[in-house]
């Protein structure tokens, strides 16, 4: 079985948080909220910053630097087959993505759709 970072098992809860230390104690306060099943959340590694969050039901969002308001990046749920474990469920970037905008969705489709 495969081991789970910390944001991954705070994305599958949908709220992500920021960690405040101070001298008495650890505070987690949410700095996104409004997700609908997240299964998984990424850099591109292009230099920006911005976080992709994946969700189930098909639409992938990004959240530029210092933003709290996630906006679509893409939405492919008229396409794809949810429920249990099916779904949207994984995003990857090219090496080079920030010159061929190249990017990689793994998802459960409709069946008899190509």
């Amino acid at each position: 079985m495969r081991k789970l970072n910390c944001l991954t098992l705070l994305a599958i809860f949908g709220v992500f948080f920021t960690l405040t230390v101070s001298a008495q104690s650890i505070k987690l306060q949410p700095f996104l909220s409004g997700l609908n099943s997240p299964v998984f959340m990424t850099n591109a590694k292009d230099g920006t910053n911005r976080l992709f969050v994946v969700q189930q039901g098909g639409i992938i969002k990004v959240v530029q630097p210092d933003s709290t308001t996630p906006t679509d990046f893409l939405n492919i749920s008229s396409v794809i087959s949810t429920g249990g474990e099916r779904g949207l469920l994984g995003l990857a970037f090219h090496p080079q993505y920030k010159t061929n905008n190249r990017f990689f969705v793994y998802y459960t489709r409709i069946e008899g759709y190509i």
